[in-house]
């Protein structure tokens, strides 16, 4: 469901039938947008939740932390109570720190897409990433 953070994921009775169900080679994690710098504590408990449920039926399973990039312009609505989001290189910066180092307390990987945005951004900036709301994917940007 749209805006649901790692925490609620583990929680979820759906989520959690489908980790439980096996056979799971890789089990993607993707926290809302600005749930690793705003919200660390439900990122960092809700990551571990997951990873532990994760762990308990899917042994062999790699945990995949899918690091979401900075909004189009930064997030000004929480700019003056949270510095990190002000602009898209802080907000993309202090993300990615925050997937590393999830990806390094619990022996998972990452996929890297905000790696690849900055690069895009940086390199061929006619590609709309974004949509109208400069936080979620455009067509291009999926």
């Amino acid at each position: 469901p749209g805006g649901y953070q790692l925490i609620d994921h583990s929680q979820d009775v759906n989520s959690q039938n489908k980790i439980m169900a096996g056979g799971w080679d890789y089990v993607v994690m993707q926290g809302q947008s600005q749930e690793p710098v705003i919200f660390t504590n439900q990122f960092t408990s809700g990551g571990g939740a997951l990873y532990n449920l994760v762990r308990e039926y899917n042994p062999c399973a790699v945990p995949m932390l899918y690091m979401t990039c900075g909004r189009k312009n930064g997030d000004a609505a929480n700019c003056p109570s949270f510095p990190a989001v002000c602009t898209y290189q802080a907000m993309d910066d202090a993300l990615r720190k925050k997937y590393l180092d999830m990806a390094a307390s619990i022996n998972g990987e990452v996929s890297p897409v905000s790696v690849v945005w900055r690069y895009l951004r940086q390199n061929h900036p006619g590609i709309n990433l974004y949509q109208a709301d400069e936080s979620h994917p455009s067509a291009e940007g999926s």
